[in-house]
């Protein structure tokens, strides 16, 4: 999901560099930029189509890394909620 727009973090703090794994500096993939910037985040994915009206949201939190200067936001879904969004369930327990 409230937008932090890049003037607003600017003011506020400057954010460290998001590193990849192997510790490098990741670039946006959009834009090349370095100015990147990780959340938290909580998302309510819902299926869409009128019949899946009463299919309750797969919610997810994940860490979101958005570039603060294009606005575009990467995030991965847990492979528990990505088998819910395959089958178009929404029991969790489900195998």
């Amino acid at each position: 999901m409230t937008y932090i727009t890049r003037s607003c973090i600017a003011h506020h703090r400057t954010p460290a560099p998001v590193r990849h794994i192997v510790g490098r500096v990741m670039h946006c993939t959009s834009c090349d930029s370095e100015n990147l910037g990780k959340f938290k985040g909580t998302i309510a994915i819902h299926f869409s189509a009128m019949e899946n009206l009463d299919k309750p949201h797969v919610y997810i939190s994940p860490d979101v890394v958005v570039c603060l200067d294009c606005g575009i936001a990467q995030f991965a879904i847990p492979h528990a909620q990505l088998r819910l969004l395959g089958k178009g369930d929404t029991d969790v327990s489900t195998d």
